[in-house]
């Protein structure tokens, strides 16, 4: 039977290298019997004697062997772990450790994480409370099966050597550092240890929407896709649709997308850019012209070309919501937050990068034409409940271990849910949280997962 709990740790010259000192009471509660225990941190285990004592509360240790352990930093900082006890195999585990696994450090900067600093320190505050020893980690950091070299917050980062981790997040930026030589071989060493790691990759759009077909349920919400392979069938479905997007299916933050209208009043083609103003459309006579134009810029990367909406919108600026779903501290998928996004004037798509502007439910819904249709308090159960959807089938049909996803959902003017698209990296970036507390519930809910993935749970602490 494993239970688990917290305790702090000190150091003690007075004690010999192979020998712990633990509080009586945990020693009775745990029904710790063995004389001789393993004692774990990571990947680095120690065989020790343990003398049960009632006149402490933490867990003392000779300085030599909170070296060995990785534990100094713990140490230095006063952060109580949670510890489990395996009574079978007499295995006191220590913990958690979590990495997160982010691009080469800008050392000597205010912002060694560039736009996720402010995240970072956030995400280290919150660990630090909740009995987790959490650091940064780039690919490069390997140093033994046993340590790492990684950063570490207190009022500023410094680089440590600590335990390997009981479970690493993956915030790698780009895709190409994530398919980077380093990157593949840290992930490799991870899957050696049997080391779990969440959000485990990038994936693209084009196998997002083929693995959510084969839900029945979650293909109901999904415009018509394909992946572009031909021309043709920009006509085909323009055809059908009147309006299609045509998306680099690696792409981000609305960067490189085209819309192709076909205007029927001038029978003409109408082709926009989302890194261009609207009033900078150009329109072509025949679909052979406007093949011609567009041809060179298909030719360098793969596209996704997806059924045009007719989304809700505000003084025709319109609207999408991105809804955040993460697994909470028992593994499950929950809703933390739902931000709606109005585009900015001129332009087609809503992300915050191109301009777009956020805000809540409750403020955009008057001003749209679900007004009559839908309450706050309706529609932000009807986007949870498509969200939710979303992430449990797509977790299903999907290879990548999970653990939050920021889903694209829209509405058309009758009221009808879409899917625009899953982020498999939500932004972390602090200006684009409507909530004014100082940690966000998406932090918190970032550790109760880790806690749950290392196979640690919240208890209270031991007093």
């Amino acid at each position: 039977m494993l239970l688990a709990s917290t305790i702090s740790i000190q150091s003690s010259n007075q004690l010999a290298d192979d020998t712990i000192l633990l509080p009586a009471k945990i020693v009775k509660k745990q029904k710790i019997e063995a004389h001789f225990i393993s004692i774990v941190v990571g990947t680095n285990h120690f065989f020790v004697k343990v003398i049960p004592s009632s006149k402490t509360t933490k867990l003392s240790i000779n300085p030599y062997l909170a070296e060995k352990l990785c534990l100094t930093t713990v140490i230095e900082h006063d952060i109580p772990l949670h510890f489990k006890y395996d009574r079978k195999n007499a295995v006191l585990q220590l913990g958690p450790v979590l990495s997160i696994l982010v691009n080469p450090i800008k050392e000597g900067t205010i912002f060694p994480f560039g736009n996720i600093t402010a995240f970072a320190e956030e995400l280290s505050e919150v660990a630090k409370k909740n009995g987790i020893l959490l650091y940064f980690v780039t690919a490069d950091a390997l140093m033994n099966a046993h340590e790492l070299e990684g950063w570490f917050f207190t009022t500023h980062w410094q680089r440590k050597r600590l335990p390997f981790p009981n479970v690493v997040y993956n915030r790698i930026a780009t895709r190409a550092m994530e398919q980077s030589e380093q990157v593949q071989m840290f992930l490799n060493t991870l899957n050696k240890l049997n080391i779990p790691y969440f959000n485990s990759r990038f994936f693209n759009k084009d196998e997002v929407f083929k693995a959510l077909e084969q839900d029945l349920t979650a293909a109901a919400i999904l415009p018509q896709s394909e992946l572009l392979t031909q021309l043709e069938q920009i006509k085909l479905m323009l055809r059908k649709h009147h309006t299609v997007y045509i998306k680099p299916i690696d792409g981000r933050l609305g960067k490189g997308i085209f819309r192709i209208q076909y205007v029927l009043d001038s029978a003409k083609y109408k082709l926009e850019q989302a890194n261009q103003s609207l009033e900078k459309a150009k329109y072509f006579s025949t679909f052979d012209r406007l093949i011609t134009h567009l041809k060179p810029k298909l030719s360098k990367q793969k596209y996704q070309i997806q059924q045009g909406i007719k989304l809700i919108h505000i003084n025709h600026n319109p609207i999408d919501f991105r809804v955040l779903v993460q697994k909470n501290g028992k593994g499950q998928w929950t809703v933390t937050s739902i931000v709606a996004r109005t585009a900015a004037d001129n332009v087609f798509v809503s992300n915050i990068a191109k301009g777009g502007a956020i805000g809540t439910v409750a403020k955009i819904l008057p001003d749209t034409s679900l007004s009559s249709m839908y309450t706050a308090e309706s529609l932000t159960l009807e986007l949870k409940k498509n969200a939710l959807l979303i992430a449990k089938a797509f977790e299903a049909n999907f290879s990548a271990v999970l653990g939050e996803l920021g889903i694209d959902l829209a509405l058309d003017e009758n009221g009808k849910v879409w899917l625009l698209e899953i982020n498999g990296k939500p932004s972390k970036l602090t200006k684009a949280k409507v909530q004014t507390v100082k940690i966000r519930p998406s932090v918190k809910m970032l550790i109760a997962y880790s806690l749950f993935i290392s196979g640690f749970k919240e208890r209270e602490r031991s007093k």
